[in-house]
């Protein structure tokens, strides 16, 4: 099961990475950076809390919509070329398949995320900031994120199509991001007895939703504030455990899709 599992990972990863859609997103958030280079180095003593605070936040969207991306759309791709009828005719278990291609998924998604994290280092050397380990953690944080909304597109790409599949993995990723605003517009709206359906709708699904707002660290890594390993080692056992319930559902969806 295990050697099967990894199988379909390597092959997953190896199809991911050579994709057009990881090669666009890639040239299209270094394209970005350099917009970024441009813009800090005309700033006024405000080149390194630019470059940090936009380059978090770009490099969190791009490889989050990366991993949604490929996350929403691997099932459904591998059902209309037909190679999942050719692995079903083997003694492999579709949730094999899952875990298979959640994990080469994420393996691509760790790769891109060390590139972007490269390109923002270079960038930092280009502008004269100094080095610091604290980057790392924060990007560290940001594959976190990514594995726990590519879970989320994988349970929903079980048993939906592509763009059902992202327009809801997507809206997840709002609600967890913005899970602190949206408590706090329901409390206005509460104490201004102007209720809303949609905020309290929300604020009802953040029971379910997952905690996107532990692995945003800008503002820390902006005012140097310590982010120490408890706290990063707390964010991925968290990430971790959000995927494996997640993939573990969609694999019980999996098991009862209709492959014919």
């Amino acid at each position: 099961m295990i050697k099967s599992t990894w199988a379909i990972a390597l092959a997953t990863f190896r199809s991911a990475f050579r994709s057009k859609l990881s090669v666009v997103i890639f040239f299209f958030s270094l394209a970005l950076f350099v917009a970024i280079s441009l813009m800090t180095a005309s700033s006024l003593n405000e080149d390194e809390r630019l470059l940090k605070d936009l380059g978090l936040f770009l490099g969190s969207s791009l490889i989050s919509f990366s991993m949604l991306a490929l996350c929403a759309q691997t099932l459904y791709r591998d059902l209309e070329r037909k190679s999942l009828f050719t692995l079903a005719t083997k003694p492999i278990s579709r949730s094999v398949i899952v875990w298979g291609k959640y994990i080469g998924l994420a393996m691509s998604t760790l790769l891109l995320t060390g590139l972007f994290g490269l390109v923002w280092y270079f960038l930092a050397w280009r502008l004269h900031i100094p080095f610091e380990f604290v980057m790392i953690k924060a990007w560290l944080l940001i594959w976190f994120e990514a594995l726990i909304i590519g879970s989320v597109a994988m349970l929903f790409g079980s048993f939906s199509t592509p763009l059902v599949t992202s327009a809801l993995a997507f809206g997840v990723m709002l609600i967890g991001r913005f899970a602190d605003d949206i408590i706090r517009l329901q409390q206005r709206a509460i104490n201004t007895e102007e209720p809303s359906m949609v905020l309290d709708l929300a604020k009802e699904l953040l029971v379910i939703m997952p905690p996107l707002k532990l692995y945003n660290v800008s503002e820390q890594v902006v005012y140097r504030s310590p982010i120490p390993w408890a706290y990063v080692s707390k964010a991925g056992l968290t990430s971790w455990s959000y995927a494996a319930i997640c993939l573990m559902m969609a694999s019980l969806l999996f098991a009862r899709r209709d492959l014919t």
